[in-house]
């Protein structure tokens, strides 16, 4: 089990943090505290107060949305290097979303009081803390865009890429990434249907570039899958 020192350098190692001046990352990194879910386990629901962000050591989140006139949605997977739960720990109020540990989840957080502490002793802590917030603006507005794409195998090809972090937390040859979903949460994830998201896995499974398995989607070969994405669309636009 990761001990809290190493889970603070991974946090400046990688994702939104590692992108902050190092004074401002050190000051966050000495106040963050782990905590370990289950599966099952929610870290916070709808409405709750802001209590903490946090960042993912390891496992995964599922991340649940209120609409203010459909049932809630399962829109997308918070996983290793992903900072969620930002919005309500930064500028307070409740939260918007709801989050479920989808596999067992060890998280570093950092408390709304500490992120008042940093801001009211360093200067530009503030603006450090809304970057991410636009950070995660930019994952919204690709999940919008993957949902504008009409062609179900192409638009699960963008959304396995959107979920596992292409271009974002990690390299192009970082090598697989484990998504802890079911087909039918993807299908959810991409609005699609479940007869889909199974054409879909087979044909990509057929390339070498994807890997269905019980509990989980293994994408293999992220470069590859971005090609083939491109290569869908480019087809279909002919």
């Amino acid at each position: 089990m990761i001990d809290v020192d190493n889970a603070r350098q991974m946090a400046i190692a990688i994702g939104w943090l590692s992108t902050q001046p190092r004074a401002f990352a050190d000051e966050c990194a000495k106040r963050m505290f782990l905590r370990n879910y289950k599966p099952g386990d929610y870290l916070f629901h709808v409405d709750d107060e802001p209590g903490f962000m946090f960042f993912i050591v390891s496992g995964a989140v599922l991340v649940t949305l209120r609409h203010p006139i459909l049932e809630p949605q399962m829109v997308h997977l918070g996983i290793h290097g992903d900072w969620l739960g930002e919005i309500a720990a930064v500028q307070g109020g409740t939260r918007r979303t709801s989050l479920e540990a989808a596999t067992p989840l060890t998280v570093l957080c950092l408390t709304y009081a500490s992120t008042r502490e940093i801001g009211a002793h360093q200067p530009g802590a503030m603006q450090n803390f809304s970057s991410l917030i636009t950070w995660n603006y930019e994952i919204t507005i690709r999940s919008g865009l993957d949902f504008t794409i009409a062609d179900p195998l192409a638009r699960i090809s963008a959304r396995l890429l959107t979920l596992g972090g292409y271009g974002r937390n990690w390299p192009e040859d970082a090598g697989s990434v484990f998504l802890p979903i079911t087909k039918e949460q993807l299908g959810t994830m991409a609005a699609v249907s479940r007869n889909s998201v199974h054409r879909a896995l087979k044909i990509l499974e057929e390339r070498g570039i994807c890997h269905g398995q019980y509990g989980g989607i293994t994408i293999l070969d992220a470069v590859s899958l971005k090609q083939f994405l491109l290569s869908t669309l480019h087809q279909k636009s002919r």
